[in-house]
């Protein structure tokens, strides 16, 4: 369920339904002809994880989740 939020149609990735073969090997055949989109495709994911994931952003959302307040005070100071 995770992989939907994680990857951007056609930005950061292929997406295609679950249990959909037909669509699975469509996507296969695209990324074997398009190995520099896919390149691309992988290298913009790579940042949207970095900077989704990086440890400040794990911070402010942990601070948001303790206390609204501390969070405030906490993007004041950036």
């Amino acid at each position: 369920d995770g992989i939907p939020e994680t990857i951007v149609a056609d930005q950061t990735g292929l997406l295609v339904e679950p249990g959909n073969v037909g669509a699975w090997v469509d996507a296969l055949a695209w990324a074997l002809e398009h190995p520099e989109r896919m390149a691309a495709m992988a290298a913009d994911g790579q940042n949207q994880v970095m900077s989704q994931f990086s440890t400040e952003a794990n911070i402010e959302r942990f601070l948001a989740l303790l206390s609204p307040e501390t969070a405030r005070r906490n993007e004041a100071k950036t």
